[in-house]
């Protein structure tokens, strides 16, 4: 039952063209089958006029036959066509509901989660899990469709030779459903050994200095051989499974033609069959063994396939990034607003009862010694996470009236840890406003003091920072993070050590450029430094 509900709930993600879906899927078995159907008719009408030597009727069987034949394939054509245009789309809206939920989680979530484990779900998952859309729901389907319908003309042929054959291959069925458990525990593994190496793999790559410096990063190497090591196990297991299966299934076809061939002369020397009826079962049948042989093979891949539908089902429901947080405390005039605010992890609360107020174009800097709340009350102020009690507010806008995206657009935001996309300095920069021009993107950067450095390089802004900014210095990297927050143009900008990486002459240049032009825009500085803290007309302890 707990397969038949992830099976629905994965089904339902294609919307309301799952029955054109369905409906393709039907289509090609039946017209495949029917096909295969007419073949095996003709071949029992032509067997009934050459015994009675019906020569007219022979043409007649043929013509009729052929067209319908045609009328057949035309049908199985179309239905092929489109199943594979509604599987593609299917997997699509998968992708993009995955990759959606993906940017609406809240911060909790990736700060509880490895990167690896996150990619491992958004690629491998999501691959593994789609291909019930493009192959295993159709395999598992046809091979039943196309029993049944093989089983329906053979009982008309001649039942008995039919029940014979039918018992046989349902008890073949049974025996390989047996090893489904078995693949379902292996896939589980499988997935799980795969989340496990990509986070390896992150972390090697992330920390490749520290590996090549100290003789403990060659633990780290052993780990990844390891995880490698039982992975690959994993997968040896759930290939042996399938070869079990797969081995069994060939034998069974040796023994079921010579069931089949035995059985059938008995039944004709009995005369409880006609030749030409035999012939006719006899080209049906071993399609009809192959597909319920089929049957017994996909059931345990679709069980298989269910383990990572299962894995995407559990992300997406997953609850989001809240909109709008509950009605707590009141609002008053000021442009930054922080009443009484309660807040902590893990039961250690971090900020009591904290209050400030930030008037308009007011430059605050933030002071306090490391892990008292600093980075804390920043993220409070992006809505990244909700207060347990108290209110906060950014010029004019809540959290509770407004929601989280309407406050964030008020707010330019620049942490200490830098990321550029590995893409133009002057994409980078228009990160923070696709629609500026290049003269808001220059006039960004040269208040950010990026502007003479980026000429310096040989393609100037349209040179490429490579990955994470690795082309580029530390302070060049936050410079740019500072112009792409700059042509945002918000009425509140908050630099959370911001300019850790620049010298303290550079960093006096920057701010004082930046709070001579941008006089009216509110700031927030958290720093360490008592020569920035000097140039803010006041300072906020925590």
């Amino acid at each position: 039952m707990k397969q038949i509900r992830i099976f629905n709930k994965f089904m339902v993600l294609m919307g309301k063209r799952i029955w054109i879906y369905i409906v393709s899927i039907i289509g090609m078995i039946v017209f495949d089958a029917g096909f295969s159907v007419i073949t095996s008719n003709l071949i029992n009408r032509l067997t009934q006029r050459i015994q009675m030597k019906d020569n007219i009727g022979i043409w007649d069987d043929i013509i009729f036959n052929v067209v319908i034949g045609i009328i057949v394939l035309i049908g199985w054509r179309y239905s092929t066509i489109r199943y594979n245009i509604e599987a593609k789309r299917a997997t699509a809206c998968v992708q993009r509901r995955v990759y959606s939920k993906a940017l609406k989680l809240p911060l909790k979530y990736y700060n509880e989660h490895h990167t690896g484990e996150f990619i491992s779900k958004l690629v491998f998952d999501t691959n593994k899990s789609t291909d019930i859309y493009r192959a295993t729901l159709r395999r598992l389907i046809s091979p039943i469709v196309t029993v049944i319908i093989y089983m329906v003309y053979m009982m008309f042929m001649c039942w008995q030779l039919t029940i014979i054959l039918v018992s046989f291959n349902v008890v073949l069925l049974f025996y390989n459903t047996l090893f489904s458990k078995k693949i379902k525990m292996t896939s589980i593994n499988i997935s799980n050994g795969n989340k496990r190496i990509t986070e390896q793999i992150i972390n090697i790559i992330n920390g490749v200095s520290v590996l090549k410096m100290y003789k403990g990063g060659q633990r780290k190497i052993s780990d990844f051989m390891k995880d490698n090591k039982n992975f690959t196990k994993d997968q040896l297991d759930n290939n042996k499974v399938h070869s079990i299966v797969k081995g069994i299934n060939g034998l069974s076809e040796l023994v079921t033609s010579l069931i089949f061939l035995g059985v059938g002369v008995v039944f004709v020397s009995q005369s409880w069959v006609q030749i030409g009826q035999l012939i006719a079962i006899y080209t049906l049948y071993g399609s009809f063994a192959w597909n319920f042989k089929q049957i017994g093979k996909y059931i345990p891949e679709f069980i298989d396939k269910l383990t990572y539908a299962q894995n995407i089902i559990n992300f997406l429901e997953i609850d989001t990034e809240k909109i709008y947080f509950k009605e707590i405390g009141g609002i008053d005039d000021a442009h930054i607003s922080v009443k009484n605010v309660i807040f902590g992890y893990n039961n250690i609360i971090i900020l009591d009862r904290f209050c400030l107020s930030v008037q308009k174009g007011e430059k605050v800097a933030i002071v306090a010694e490391s892990g008292k709340g600093k980075s804390t009350l920043m993220k409070l102020l992006l809505g990244l996470y909700e207060p347990y009690e108290g209110n906060i507010s950014i010029a004019g806008k809540n959290f509770c009236d407004n929601g989280v995206y309407e406050v964030r657009k008020q707010i330019a935001y620049v942490s200490q840890d830098t990321y550029l996309f590995n893409v133009s300095i002057k994409e980078n920069i228009a990160y923070g406003k696709p629609s500026a021009s290049d003269k808001e993107i220059i006039e960004a950067a040269k208040y950010a003091c990026a502007h003479d450095f980026i000429m310096k390089l040989e393609k100037g802004y349209d040179t490429i920072v490579g990955e994470a900014g690795n082309i580029l210095s530390g302070g060049e990297c936050q410079r740019i993070a500072i112009a792409r927050a700059l042509v945002r143009k918000t009425p509140v900008m908050i630099f959370d050590e911001a300019t850790s990486a620049l010298d303290n002459n550079t960093e006096q240049k920057l701010y004082k450029k930046i709070f001579s032009y941008y006089n009216d825009v509110t700031m927030l500085i958290v720093t360490h430094r008592s020569s920035t803290m000097m140039l803010c007309e006041r300072k906020i302890y925590i």
